[in-house]
């Protein structure tokens, strides 16, 4: 058939590097140019569609799910001898109707009913420049075309993966035309989104626009569900979907039982082009020392891109708010319209859809932010190993095939990054009763400790003989009591505090020398993400006589003393003593001074 009869495609649709998959570009009308000449199709030059990912286990499974469906043949083509300058095409009269119903849904006029892979090649090809990115009609058609019956009932040429490179899937021994390579992965690994490429034409291809090869579509995740090291700057390395960032204010320091932390989690909506539907949740799980809090103080808010999210486009859920087992508790917010979904030979579901229609998508579009801001408490279970960490996880569809009941996950933390999970840190002390010597007593040693200069002693809950906690609710003991011969550590406090001994003293040793002394609970985060924790004491004339002694980081000891002599001689009491022992000294010197000058007066 004459060329000059047909549309000439001057850049047929190619495999694009783009996360949309589709080929680049459109049609041009017009006939070849003179210089150009006639080029046919050759089956052994071009007969292969190579597919490139970017992880080598990105093909695992794959052989009996990936399949070249043939929408097109070439019938020939024009060449300036390097490059095509354009090529004629034929549609495969088995897809016809399945190609123009996906034509329609995208919107696209049709103007080629009998050969309706023309209206294809016109559509302009999805790029980074689109608004949002690679959400063209071109890739609202190859979604549509996915889901036709004629499509998804053919069965298309299976291909295998490269015998030297894992990244690369093959097929050959192709009729050289136009192709959709279409996942079938059901729910159980991650699905490809379709992609649209043509074949090379007598070994060649367009200027500046490759043929025969595309990049792979799918989310970066090695088949497993689990995506670990997204690449935000490529949306074909995992770009698409890149983890939560997680923090809380003034995290680089200490906090303390009551206090109120204000978390802000942030999510990128992710690059949903080739699903028809998209579920995207964000899931916070609560250590055993965290509580959950929203009310009129601290209540929790939504944005997108800055703008309050209505509260019909998402769903918050939490998993257990008992008090009594407080570890694993779960915050869920679930993003989108609410819809139904119903699983391939399952019962509908009912789910949150971020692409239910035009109004949703519109709000969450790729690339915009999603902002969560709430408010946690710290309680007293802070001793619970990793009780004052959240882990923050998002959930998303990750196989266009099963969107609505299979979900991929990504840990995120600070700045995105799992290895840095949004951890809040308290303070301790450790307080050690000894006698002059630094002997263990064989009495208890009682004190009170208030927070700076409250006049009221703070209240603790006593978790053994050994352990207390800082009360978050005001009640339990204001005394803290140190056994014979052991020590007492203090958890969940933070800043300034004030130790003062009181009744019953040991048996033995003076009520009115007791210790009252002041000290400082921080924690600090090191350059290699560890914290460290540090109780210093006050040592100066705030350290009553001297009897509280710096024991180790979070240590101190507190010496008890039967009377004046044994208190240490750097103490405020014993210096005060010294000091009026010299001047008894001195007044002595002084009168055996006088009468020696006057004996020699006689």
């Amino acid at each position: 058939m004459p060329m000059i009869d047909k549309r000439i495609a001057k850049r047929v649709l190619a495999g694009l590097t783009a996360a949309a998959s589709l080929a680049a570009g459109g049609v041009i009308a017009g006939t070849a140019m003179a210089a150009d000449t006639a080029i046919a199709p050759d089956k052994a030059k071009d007969g292969t569609i190579k597919l490139l990912a970017t992880n080598d286990k990105a093909f695992d499974g794959k052989t009996a799910t990936l399949q070249a469906i043939p929408l097109a043949t070439y019938d020939g083509g024009t060449t300036n001898g390097t490059n095509l300058t354009g090529i004629s095409v034929t549609t495969n009269a088995d897809y016809k109707d399945a190609i123009t119903a996906a034509l329609g849904d995208a919107g696209v006029k049709i103007t080629y009913a009998d050969n309706p892979v023309y209206d294809v090649m016109q559509i302009t090809g999805d790029t980074a420049d689109t608004i949002p990115s690679y959400s063209s009609a071109l890739r609202k058609f190859a979604t549509s075309l996915n889901t036709q019956k004629a499509i998804k009932d053919a069965t298309g040429t299976p291909g295998t993966v490269n015998a030297t490179n894992k990244k690369e899937f093959d097929f050959t021994g192709l009729t050289p035309g136009y192709y959709l390579i279409r996942d079938t992965t059901p729910k159980g690994h991650t699905g490809a989104i379709p992609m649209i490429v043509g074949t090379t034409l007598g070994g060649q291809s367009f200027a500046g626009s490759e043929l025969g090869t595309v990049v792979y579509k799918s989310i970066d995740d090695d088949n497993t569900g689990k995506t670990e090291k997204p690449d935000p700057t490529n949306p074909d390395k995992g770009g698409n979907i890149t983890p939560p960032a997680k923090d809380f204010e003034n995290s680089d320091t200490a906090h303390k039982v009551g206090d109120y932390l204000k978390y802000t989690v942030t999510q990128k909506v992710p690059n949903t082009t080739g699903y028809p539907g998209y579920r995207l949740n964000l899931r916070d799980t609560l250590g055993a020392s965290l509580d959950y809090v929203n009310d009129a103080t601290h209540a929790t808010t939504i944005t997108v891109n800055g703008k309050a999210l209505d509260a019909s486009l998402y769903k918050f859920t939490q998993s257990d708010t008992s008090t009594t087992s407080k570890d694993g508790r779960v915050l869920t917010w679930e993003f989108g319209a609410a819809d139904t979904y119903t699983p391939e030979g399952g019962t509908a579901m009912d789910v949150r859809n971020i692409l239910k229609d035009d109004a949703t998508k519109a709000i969450f579009t790729p690339g915009a932010t999603i902002t969560v801001t709430y408010y946690g408490q710290i309680n007293e279970q802070v001793t619970v190993k990793d009780g004052l960490k959240n882990i923050i996880a998002t959930d998303y569809s990750n196989n266009p095939n099963a969107w609505g009941d299979q979900l991929g996950t990504i840990e995120g933390g600070k700045d995105g990054d799992k290895d840095n999970p949004s951890e809040a840190h308290v303070g301790e002390v450790t307080l050690t009763a000894v006698d002059k010597d630094k002997n263990p007593l064989t009495s208890d040693a009682s004190f009170q400790i208030f927070q700076g200069a409250d006049k009221t002693p703070q209240k603790f809950v006593k978790v053994d003989d050994q352990h207390y906690t800082l009360s978050k609710d005001g009640t339990g003991t204001d005394t803290i009591v140190v056994p014979a011969g052991k020590n007492v550590t203090i958890n969940g406090i933070a800043g300034n505090y004030h130790v003062s001994q009181v009744a019953p003293f040991p048996t033995g040793f003076s009520a009115s020398l007791g210790a009252d002394f002041y000290f400082n609970a921080t924690a600090t985060q090191n350059a290699d993400k560890t914290w460290t924790k540090n109780s210093t004491l006050v040592n100066d004339t705030t350290n009553k006589n001297g009897l509280a002694y710096q024991n180790g980081p979070t240590g101190i000891g507190i010496m008890q003393v039967k009377n004046l002599s044994q208190l240490p001689a750097t103490g405020s009491t014993m210096q005060v003593i010294l000091g009026a022992m010299a001047a008894i000294v001195a007044a002595g010197v002084a009168v055996s001074a006088v009468k020696a000058k006057q004996s020699q007066r006689i």
